[in-house]
């Protein structure tokens, strides 16, 4: 509860997690990934996909681009059609299954 309340009312957000990246997303957060590889590529690929589902490689730093860090990019939270679609997905796949 105190990761949502923080996450919640912060101007801004540095996030190393799944969960830290989509709180902030949803809660509509400047946020920026921070992770330890060297490349983005070499990123766990749960992380990569979210990152390009929303449009935001940009946010992600790793070790040798972190001297790049602009505070003052900001996200743009348009609506996202792909992440709908997914949503509906996943919703109709829970109500079949549990249907079944």
């Amino acid at each position: 509860m105190v990761f949502l309340n923080l996450m919640k009312y912060a101007k801004k957000a540095f996030v190393e997690s799944f969960h830290g990246m989509v709180f902030a997303y949803l809660f509509r957060k400047d946020f920026w990934l921070l992770d330890i590889h060297e490349d983005i590529r070499n990123m766990d690929s749960r992380l990569l996909e979210f990152v390009d589902l929303l449009g935001i490689r940009s946010q992600c730093l790793t070790k040798y681009n972190v001297a790049r860090l602009n505070m003052g990019t900001h996200i743009s939270y348009d609506e996202n059609i792909k992440l709908n679609e997914l949503r509906e997905f996943s919703k109709n796949y829970l109500r079949k299954a549990l249907e079944a």
